[in-house]
């Protein structure tokens, strides 16, 4: 059974729609690059953590590229700077800040843990 002509064309309201526009290959190089510097000392540390070769490791490390697929994914689970980034380039700040936020209050709770002699 078919759907009738009104119904074929029917497409769902979006609320919000994502602005890929400013997110040229530059951006997505440089920001994911700025991350991998800030998680890691050097480039081969980052390829050992990423699981991906030298040369592409120095590719990330100099905005050459980005990294797509399995290593994208493989960072943002060894890096907080790279979910951080990927979460800020999908327009996700919200949760970033949520994110920092609760990094805050886990810090302040360890702290006065250890004050109250109760310290884990």
């Amino acid at each position: 059974m078919s759907l009738s002509k009104v119904y074929r064309n029917f497409r769902p309201k979006m609320e919000r729609k994502l602005s890929t526009a400013e997110i040229t290959a530059d951006v997505y190089a440089r920001s994911f690059s700025d991350a991998a510097k800030r998680s890691w000392v050097t480039a081969k540390a980052c390829a050992r953590a990423l699981g991906i070769n030298l040369a592409t490791a120095k590719n990330l490390w100099n905005e050459k590229n980005g990294l797509s697929g399995v290593h994208l994914i493989r960072g943002v689970r060894e890096s907080d700077e790279f979910l951080w980034t990927f979460l800020e380039l999908a327009d996700r700040a919200d949760i970033v800040e949520k994110l920092k936020a609760i990094e805050h209050l886990d810090e302040a709770y360890k702290a006065l843990s250890k004050l109250k002699g109760g310290g884990e």
